[in-house]
């Protein structure tokens, strides 16, 4: 499962990379398409991995705290969003994403396999 959420993680970061690279609009739509599959996927296994890390009867809160981290992100990324944007050009912002992505690659790595 470890193999997969890297791949999914790495799907993520080259093609939320590859958005800021874009010369067009069907580029753009490419990339941002296939960085969501990437995104997806993760999802999915980080909330199994989640609930496979808790005991039995927390495991729907374990669930709810990884929801609710994605809401949180969506917040901060909004609210960072306002002192970047005016800051730097499109393409730092969209380079900003793999802030996230190496967090994320540092936690898998150093999270007990079972």
């Amino acid at each position: 499962m470890y193999a997969l959420l890297t791949w999914t993680i790495l799907l993520f970061a080259v093609f939320t990379g590859l958005c800021a690279l874009a010369q067009g609009y069907w580029d753009l739509l490419i990339y941002r398409t296939i960085a969501g599959i990437g995104l997806g996927g993760e999802f999915g296994i980080g909330m199994a991995l989640a609930a496979e890390a808790w005991p039995a009867r927390h495991r729907a809160k374990a669930a709810s705290y990884v929801a609710l981290g994605w809401q949180v992100g969506v917040l901060g990324a909004a609210l960072l969003y306002t002192i970047i944007a005016p800051a730097y050009w499109l393409a730092w912002n969209v380079l900003s994403g793999y802030l996230p992505c190496i967090c994320r690659l540092v936690l898998t790595f150093s999270s007990a396999r079972t």
